[in-house]
């Protein structure tokens, strides 16, 4: 399998077993067990979604854009560490209140970690412009919901459906690259 592949096939699975685990899976009222196989579901999904973004930076050069792709890539992977803290909180029974401000800053991070990325792909001008474009707004859009309503609005599932349709998109294209 080539890297392009694996990139691909990293940003086409990870959205999947994300979607699998936070929004099928997940939602509340389900048992313990299967909330707990949920959060871990959702958390390697995402995990495998930072690792094809890597793929991607990995693969831009040394362009323009790649500086602010490291800096998405960082600001991910603190994102998704503390997407684990409020896994933990929630599995474990912890108090609601630290597992949603744990959330909404690591979910606010992630998405602000697409907007950069976003970003380095318009100068980079490797991608699709409107795809490229597509990653800013999610990010930009998710970023404030958890600013401002992470648990208490569900405009905050336009970020997450989005983000996860951008990954796809992404994966799609990566994988049809002639490169």
């Amino acid at each position: 399998m080539s890297e392009k592949t694996l990139t691909g096939a990293l940003l086409i699975v990870g959205p999947l077993l994300g979607v699998l685990g936070w929004m099928v899976l997940g939602p509340d009222g389900l048992n313990v067990v299967t909330q707990k196989y949920a959060l871990i579901m959702g958390f390697f999904g995402g995990a495998l979604m930072i690792g094809g973004f890597n793929g991607v930076k990995d693969r831009m050069g040394d362009g323009p854009g790649l500086s602010f792709a490291r800096l998405a890539i960082v600001l991910m992977i603190i994102g998704i560490a503390g997407n684990t803290v409020e896994a933990a909180h929630i599995m474990i029974g912890s108090d609601a209140v630290v597992a949603q401000a744990g959330g909404a800053l690591s979910t606010g991070l992630m998405m602000f970690g697409f907007a950069v990325l976003g970003i380095a792909f318009v100068l980079h001008q490797n991608l699709n412009t409107l795809l490229s474009l597509f990653f800013i707004i999610v990010g930009l859009w998710g970023a404030v919901c958890c600013a401002i309503w992470y648990e208490t609005n569900s405009l905050i599932y336009f970020a997450y459906i989005g983000s996860m349709v951008a990954a796809l998109g992404l994966g799609i294209v990566t994988i049809r690259s002639k490169e």
